[in-house]
């Protein structure tokens, strides 16, 4: 059978990571909804640029804490320098939230989740968040039982 070439371009590295920006004015919608104190203990686990660690931070006071998790070290950068001078305490992490699951307890997770094309998400991460949601009893579309 002939393999026809498709008229689609590649999708850029941004778009294949999942990475879309959310406005600020539903970063701060959300986090005002969210946050309930100013000394709480925040996750945000796909930090990207910052936006709702800006939000987060403009609620939060210096005994507050967030943590930002993001796997790709540059946008860690733009987010460090968005947040630079924020009072709370920060703690960065170049890392797959999946990493920090056995960590420690938070009282709030702020965020938007990265979008990700099904053929576009590392095998080895769709395993990890596939075995996570099954240990929960939550069955994705595409989960396929190994064996």
């Amino acid at each position: 059978m002939p393999r026809f070439k498709s008229n689609k371009a590649a999708p850029s590295a941004q778009k294949a990571r999942g990475g879309y920006y959310t406005p600020r004015v539903l970063a701060d919608c959300l986090c005002r909804w969210a946050i309930r104190s100013p000394s709480e203990k925040v996750l945000e686990p796909s930090c990207g640029d910052g936006s709702f660690l800006d939000a987060a931070g403009r609620l939060l006071d210096e005994h507050g804490r967030i943590t930002a998790v993001e796997l790709v070290a540059a946008e860690i950068e733009r987010a460090q320098q968005r947040m630079n001078g924020a009072p709370m305490q920060l703690d960065w992490r170049c890392a797959s939230f999946f990493d920090l699951l056995a960590g420690p307890a938070y009282d709030v997770v702020v965020g938007n989740p990265p979008f990700i094309r099904f053929q576009y998400f590392d095998k080895d991460e769709r395993a990890r968040a596939f075995g996570f949601a099954r240990s929960f009893g939550y069955r994705p579309n595409g989960w396929r039982t190994p064996g």
